[in-house]
């Protein structure tokens, strides 16, 4: 019997020494060999600030290890540490909400050690911000391939943002394949909803409010083309809308052989409760393309983007249509608007696309209303 005993305690120690000096092993992180430089990763995430309800931020090492060890740490609660023998980093749901949720406004402390040569060694700590405030609880967006021919394959998702969790919301089998886009919520509001379908039967505008639900054709004698990119006032009562008449032609070399461009485009301001279109000649100018709105958050003005019309940019008249492209880039502009009169200000350039180092496009209000987030590319939409 003493024999089995002695046996069994070197067994034990045996497999003690084996994990903490194997890969699977804890890491004395006070201990560890430092090293200079820092770990590359994909996607990287240091310093970056996020909001405290956000699903686990699960990521790749790209860097060659024998096993690797994270740990994350804040002011408050237990830290939450994993441990691995490959390259992706999956970090456990309910450990990770526990620690965000309860270091909100504050800072995680983010350390990566790699086991190289039989040692552990590590790099200097990273840092992730947690905001003080939540994020909405889910993200709506169309699904679809890259490849354009393959258009008519799109699905509607509905994605949890606190989790991995998506639900299909809309899937275009059911209505024959046609094409749908441009969905957008009233201040994220899912009650108070638009999607665009495009051609076949289900043609037109839908709109969902607490009031109603109803298809519209949003074509007029004013604008031959349907609404196109929405932005719904603050006030959840009205959207202002592009009308667009898109172009496309393909180029024989490049990168991007495919070009879109706006022949013409104005925004109008839709009425859902009595379905009716209205405009001013500051935004339906027929000496420029006007397209993307945006409101403020008090609703009291309108970011849009403007250029001179595509036949006003042709030097000669014989120069092909794919050379004047080169030269289309939107200025950032604004407009006041009263929402009690429904009266419109003169409009003014705010950001002109010489001094942002390209054409900008696809305006953001910040909703404190001090900044616009917006997209520059070479020239363009």
């Amino acid at each position: 019997m003493k024999r089995k005993t002695t046996g069994l305690y070197c067994a034990v120690l045996c497999v003690c020494v084996l994990r903490c000096a194997g890969p699977g092993g804890r890491p004395d992180w006070e201990n560890l060999l430092p090293v200079s430089g820092r770990i590359r990763m994909e996607p990287d995430y240091a310093s970056v600030t996020v909001p405290p309800n956000i699903a686990p931020l699960n990521f790749t090492i790209q860097e060659e290890s024998q096993g690797f060890a994270v740990r994350i740490s804040g002011d408050r609660g237990s830290p939450l540490e994993i441990r691995g023998r490959g390259a992706s980093v999956r970090f456990p749901l309910k450990p990770w909400k526990r620690l965000l949720s309860g270091n909100a406004g504050g800072t995680l402390r983010v350390d990566i050690a790699l086991r190289r040569d039989g040692r552990w060694t590590r790099t200097p700590s990273g840092s992730l911000h947690v905001a003080a405030f939540p994020m909405d609880d889910y993200l709506v967006y169309r699904l679809l391939n890259p490849k354009y021919y393959l258009w008519n394959r799109l699905r509607l998702v509905q994605r949890a943002l606190g989790d991995f969790r998506e639900k299909t919301l809309l899937d275009n089998r059911v209505i024959g394949r046609d094409c749908f886009n441009c969905h957008s919520f009233a201040q994220n509001r899912p009650d108070r909803f638009m999607l665009h379908f495009r051609g076949g039967k289900s043609d037109g505008l839908f709109v969902s409010t607490p009031e109603a639900r109803f298809k519209t054709d949003t074509r007029t004698a004013f604008n031959h083309s349907p609404a196109a990119y929405p932005a719904w006032h603050p006030d959840g009562r009205r959207i202002a809308f592009s009308v667009n008449n898109l172009g496309m032609f393909f180029r024989a070399l490049g990168d991007e052989v495919r070009e879109v461009i706006d022949m013409l485009s104005d925004i109008v301001l839709y009425d859902p409760d009595t379905n009716t279109l209205t405009t001013t000649p500051a935004i339906s100018d027929s000496a420029y393309l006007e397209t993307f709105p945006a409101w403020s958050p008090d609703g009291r003005t309108l970011y849009f983007c403007r250029t001179p019309k595509l036949s006003r940019q042709i030097r000669i008249p014989e120069e092909p249509l794919q050379h004047a492209v080169k030269r289309v880039r939107y200025d950032l502009m604004r407009i006041p608007y009263d929402p009690e009169s429904g009266t419109w200000g003169v409009p003014g350039t705010v950001l002109r696309a010489e001094e942002a180092g390209g054409s900008i496009t696809r305006p953001r209000v910040s909703p404190d209303g001090r900044f616009i987030l917006f997209c520059v590319s070479d020239h363009g939409n």
